[in-house]
């Protein structure tokens, strides 16, 4: 959670628990806070930019292993084989060529189902979990 929803919510939040889409404390978190302008830009936005990160990211490992131009049907291509995209942690290593086959129907091309749990603490977040949790339990109603 930004900064700046934080300082929103104070107290008010004091062991709120929710789910972030990357560990606590990694680099993409912190990575852009200091050069936002003052007053910082609205959570979504900062939140925004964080999954524009990870989709250049994503995008640019892609790319790097097609042979010739770059277009949407060899992107397409490249990534319908890419069996480990690894985002530095920002998600887990994900595998496009393995379809959700036992999920929710229509979402077969769910890739990434994980999360890891913070909490706040004193008005900082604080890390329940450090590993990707497979959430793709609570979605089909088996979760126990």
């Amino acid at each position: 959670m930004p900064a700046s929803r934080i300082e929103s919510v104070h107290r008010s939040a004091e062991g709120l628990i929710g789910y972030v889409r990357c560990p606590a404390g990694h680099l993409v978190i912190h990575r852009f806070p200091e050069s936002y302008p003052k007053p910082a830009p609205p959570a979504s936005v900062i939140e925004l930019r964080e999954r524009i990160w990870a989709a250049f990211v994503g995008f640019t490992q892609i790319a790097e292993t097609i042979d010739g131009d770059i277009t949407a049907e060899s992107f397409f291509e490249a990534a319908g084989n890419t069996s480990a995209l690894d985002l530095d942690g920002m998600v887990p290593v994900l595998d496009f060529t393995q379809e959700w086959t036992d999920g929710l129907e229509g979402f077969n091309r769910l890739f990434n189902r994980s999360v890891v749990f913070s909490e706040l603490d004193n008005g900082q977040v604080v890390p329940l979990t450090t590993e990707f949790e497979d959430v793709g339990a609570l979605a089909t109603g088996d979760a126990g």
